[in-house]
Formats: structure tokens, C-alpha cells, sequence
């Protein structure tokens, strides 16, 4: 994908070299999501620039659009600052080439994308035999087998963790691959946690049903699967009315860590599911407010207090925030 034509007849000849013969050609954000609502492509390679926006914001809007379609996007474009490749990770790039590239160059990113979408298929096989268990009433069976799929769930972490310390290092392919290895990981126990609490459900055991329907949920959130987290959010109220909200969980995460701007798309994310809930809208104050943009923290401190009242911290802030900006 590339408003570039020159650009596109360099990357045509070199898939067909690589033996990918079945290669469409879009222009725009328009074009390219109404093609992945009919087709789901082994690989997306997509330039900085389309004809109506940029390459990380069709990434990004696809994967909301498509949660359930995960397709691998390699960025390939002539932009090589640091803001740009961050940008490419944050909108889930798989990988990132710079042009002029070399047939080994691409070729090799081409690879990397593909295998980091990719779990071992033996733990594939073990979820879908775990399933089939629950299916069967074989209830202790699955337990055992969906729990031998997340007793490492710090795998998902420390890959995270290896992303993080690459992309500081400058070593911007390695913090990619290592990002959507992350990812995927995540994606597997999501299901497995899932699966376990099926199992639960169908020994009687409603409190660790609940358990773990909460952290599928957590991780759906995380993933930003929006569908997922609201049939399991709604389920999760029937149990508990009082339950966080699993993207208000990682909005406060985000907020924490200090990435503001992340934080807030969370917790939108939250509002939907959670419209009238006073702590949601402090929160979305909290981020505005440390991004220094006191007239929506206010906004939403006023929101939060109409939703209650009572709420003395809100108020507290609030007057705070005015005094500041009078």
C-alpha cells in the first residue's frame, strides 16, 4: 500500500521475485480497509504515505476496525528518524525497512513479520484439544490443559521488556519483533484463561469462573480487542456488579508509566462500556491534567462530579485546577 506509484513497482517486482504472485495494489485508507472486510492478506506492506493519511494511521485503524483479522504489517518507507519508528511500533508494525533496500533486506523482514504473528503450533494444538475437552464435559481435563498453556505468563512480559530496552539501545527491528512476540503471547493466554474459565463454569465453580473471565478480559483490553472485552465485561457485571472496567484497569497502567496519551484512549474505550462512572471520569482528568490540558481535565472533573456529587477528591481537583488557571 503506497500513494507512491514509483514506489510501487519497486516493492511489485520484488514480491514477485520473493514468488508472491497474488499482489493487490491500494492507494488509500478507504481502499485498503473495504479489501480487508472481504480478504485477509498474509502480509501488508505499506508505505509512510497514502493518498488520504499516513501508513501507521491505516495500521492502526485496521487493527480497530479488524481486531479478530491479524494481519503482519512491515512499514517501508524512507523515513528514518526515531519518532517515525515509534510511531510504526505503537500502531503495531511487525516490521520496519528503510528504502533504498537490498532483496536480503526485505526478505528477511518479510520472514521475521510473519513468524512473529505466529505461536508454536503445539500450544495451538493443546488450546484446541482444551477446548474440545470443555466441549466434551471433561471439565478437569481442560483445567489441566489450558493451565499448562499460562504458567509462564512473564514470557509475554519479558519480551516487553526486551522491546523496551532495544528500542533505548537504538536497535529498532530487534524492539519490533521482540513487541509482537509480546503480543502474541498475550493473544494465547487470553484464550487459555478463557478456556479455563469456561471449565470452571461447568464444574459450579462461579468464583473462579469469574476469576478468570476477568483476566481474559485484562488482556483482550491490553490487545484492544473492543468486542471480546465487552461480551466478557458484561458477563463479568452479572457476577460482579462492582468489577473494574479491564480498560480502565490499563488506562491506569498507562497513566502510571507515564504515557498519557495512551492512557486516554483506554479509558474512551472504558466509557463505552461504563458511561456513568464518576472514577472513569477522574481518571480522564488525571491524564488530561498531567498533559497539562486543564480546561478537559476540568470538563471531565465537572462530568465526574455530576455523575456524583459527593465525590470530594473530584471537587477538590477541580477547584485546584481553576485556581491554577485563573
Amino acid at each position: 500500500m503506497s500513494g507512491n506509484e514509483r514506489h510501487v513497482s519497486v516493492d511489485r517486482k520484488m514480491l514477485k521475485t520473493l514468488g508472491y504472485t497474488n499482489v493487490t495494489h491500494l492507494t488509500s485508507h478507504e481502499l485498503g480497509h473495504e479489501h480487508l472486510g472481504r480478504n485477509t492478506p498474509d502480509l501488508l506492506i505499506v508505505g509512510s504515505s497514502l493518498t488520504d493519511g499516513s501508513g501507521h494511521d491505516f495500521i492502526r485503524a485496521s487493527r480497530k476496525m479488524f481486531p479478530e483479522t491479524v494481519v503482519p504489517s512491515v512499514m517501508v518507507t524512507l523515513c528514518n528518524r526515531k519518532n517515525d519508528v515509534l510511531e510504526a511500533i505503537g500502531a503495531g508494525c511487525a516490521g520496519y525497512v528503510l528504502r533504498p533496500y537490498s532483496m536480503d533486506t526485505i526478505s528477511r523482514h518479510i520472514s521475521v513479520a510473519l513468524d512473529s504473528f505466529r505461536i508454536n503450533p503445539l500450544d495451538n494444538e493443546q488450546l484446541t484439544m482444551a477446548r474440545e475437552l470443555v466441549s466434551a464435559a471433561c471439565f478437569d481435563e481442560a483445567i489441566s490443559e489450558f493451565a499448562e498453556l499460562v504458567p509462564h505468563e512473564n514470557e509475554a512480559d519479558r519480551y516487553f521488556s526486551m522491546g523496551t530496552r532495544a528500542l533505548m539501545e537504538g536497535k529498532f527491528g530487534k524492539a519490533i519483533i521482540a513487541f509482537n512476540k509480546a503480543l502474541a503471547l498475550n493473544a494465547l493466554y487470553a484464550e487459555a484463561y478463557r478456556g479455563m474459565a469456561d471449565a470452571y463454569k461447568g464444574k459450579g465453580d462461579m468464583e473462579k469462573y469469574g476469576e478468570y473471565l476477568k483476566s481474559a478480559a485484562d488482556i483482550f483490553a491490553q490487545q484492544n480487542r473492543h468486542q471480546e472485552v465487552k461480551d466478557l465485561f458484561i458477563e463479568i457485571l452479572r457476577l460482579d456488579p462492582n468489577a473494574v472496567n479491564p480498560y480502565n484497569k490499563v488506562g491506569m497502567r498507562l497513566r502510571k508509566d507515564g504515557d498519557y496519551q495512551s492512557a486516554l484512549q483506554m479509558y474512551f474505550q472504558a466509557q463505552e462500556l461504563s458511561p456513568d462512572d464518576e472514577n472513569l471520569c477522574f481518571n480522564i482528568a488525571k491524564a488530561y491534567m498531567y498533559l497539562e490540558d486543564f480546561e478537559s481535565s476540568c470538563r471531565y472533573l465537572r462530568e465526574s462530579l455530576k455523575i456524583n456529587p459527593e465525590f470530594e477528591q473530584a471537587g477538590t481537583l477541580l477547584t485546584k485546577l481553576q485556581r491554577k488557571k485563573g
